[in-house]
C-alpha cells in the first residue's frame, strides 16, 4: 500500500492527493501489483477544495474540514486502510490506529501505522519515503522489540478485495 502514496508523491503523479484511499479503492494485480482505483476526487497539492469530499472513515480530521489537500491525507487514509485490513472492519474517524481482532502484530507495526494517523498532522510521516525508510530501519534491526524476527504480517482481504486464495501482505 505504501507504494501508492510513493507514486503519489514521486514521478509524473507528483503532487496528485487522491483523498479517497480506502480497501475499496485499492486492487492487487494478478502480478501483485497494488492498483488504486475510483479516482474522481483527485486533486493536486496545496489547491483548496471542498470539505469533507472523501469517506469518513479513513479521511483525517483536517480533510473534513477542508484545509489545502496534502500527501499527508493520503498516507493517514492507507494506515486506515490497513487498521481496516487488520481489524476486518472500517476504522473509526479520527482516532489512531488500534489492532484490535487477537491479531498478535508487532509492536514496530502497530507503532508506525498509530504514528501515520496522530491527530496532530505535525506528529505524522513527512513523506511515503520516510515511512518506508523506518521500515527498513526496524527490518535491519533483525528483531523488534518484543522479539518478532518475521517481518510480515499477511491479512485476509475483505470482501471488496477478496480473490480465492489471496491475501494482502505488509512488509518491509
Amino acid at each position: 500500500l505504501l507504494s501508492i502514496a510513493d507514486y503519489l508523491e514521486t514521478g509524473t503523479a507528483r503532487e496528485i492527493v487522491a483523498r479517497d484511499i480506502k480497501p475499496h479503492n485499492v486492487i492487487i494485480s494478478p502480478d501483485n501489483n497494488v492498483c488504486l482505483t475510483d479516482l474522481e476526487l483527485c486533486t493536486r497539492g496545496g489547491t483548496h477544495t471542498t470539505a469533507g469530499r472523501g469517506t469518513y472513515a479513513y479521511m483525517p480530521p483536517e480533510q473534513l474540514y477542508g484545509s489545502t489537500p496534502t500527501a499527508a491525507w493520503d498516507r493517514y487514509a492507507i494506515a486506515k486502510t490497513m487498521e481496516h485490513l487488520l481489524n476486518g472492519k472500517e476504522p473509526e474517524h479520527g482516532k489512531p490506529v488500534e489492532i484490535n481482532n487477537g491479531i498478535n502484530a508487532p509492536l514496530y507495526l502497530k507503532r508506525l501505522l498509530a504514528r501515520m494517523t496522530a491527530t496532530n498532522p505535525s506528529q505524522r510521516y513527512g513523506s511515503a519515503q520516510e515511512i518506508s525508510a523506518e521500515l527498513q530501519k526496524m527490518k535491519s534491526n533483525g528483531k523488534t522489540q518484543e522479539g518478532v524476527s518475521d517481518w510480515s504480517l499477511a491479512v485476509t482481504k475483505p470482501a471488496a478485495l477478496a480473490h480465492p486464495g489471496t491475501s494482502l501482505a505488509i512488509a518491509a
